[in-house]
């Protein structure tokens, strides 16, 4: 998995999942990455200019049930790894032995994004002049809070702030449906540019 965060002005992506995983497969990502003292294994790597791990969580082989989830959770971000994450085992290789799970799967995703000055909230006048109430000392709108809702699931939660420079920052949490393949993280990074691309707009403001 190599998304390229820089290229979408992303900032932190992370994904988690519970899988039924099989003792087999547990006991070859414990071999690959043996656990530490809360029984969790950690993965790591680098390319141009990011740096990803991957945590698999509490899981235990023996005595398994088939209603047994096993929780997961990748993070990528720019920049480089540092050196003792350099000699952890590869997250290729944990997407390896994921990829043999068959079909897709339910994926909680988060990805952060920041924009330059000279982009703008979407349809969102942000900052915004608010009237001032007498419990509410208050003159100024930078952020929202927005969400979808598919019965009692969100489906995606965003924010949209700006700071007191004009910097835009947002954070899209969403659900998605993927297999657990090398572009996992890829699809989950356009996904999540998709939603922001309806709050703010990709286009430069000349004001300012």
């Amino acid at each position: 998995m190599r998304p390229d965060l820089r290229l979408y002005n992303a900032t932190y992506l992370t994904f988690y999942l519970a899988l039924p995983l099989t003792s087999k497969v547990i006991s070859d990502i414990q071999r690959i990455s043996p656990p530490d003292s809360e029984g969790d294994c950690l993965f790591s790597g680098d390319y141009v200019r990011h740096k990803a791990w991957a945590w698999v969580y509490g899981a235990k082989p023996h005595r398994r049930n088939s209603s047994d989830l096993t929780s997961i959770q990748f993070v990528f971000r720019p920049g480089r790894a540092s050196k003792p994450l350099k000699d952890a085992p590869r997250v290729e290789q944990l997407v390896g032995l994921l990829s043999s799970i068959d079909g897709q799967v339910r994926i909680a995703c988060q990805v952060d994004f920041q924009f330059g000055r000279r982009l703008k909230p979407k349809a969102l006048n942000l900052p915004m002049k608010i009237s001032e109430a007498p419990d509410v000392p208050f003159n100024s709108l930078v952020g929202v809070h927005l969400a979808r809702r598919d019965g009692k699931e969100v489906t995606q939660d965003v924010r949209v702030d700006v700071d007191p420079s004009g910097v835009v920052t947002t954070t899209v949490a969403f659900r998605f449906n993927s297999a657990i393949d090398e572009n996992t993280a890829s699809r989950i990074l356009e996904e999540a540019t998709a939603i922001s691309k309806h709050l703010v707009s990709t286009e430069k403001s000349h004001g300012g």
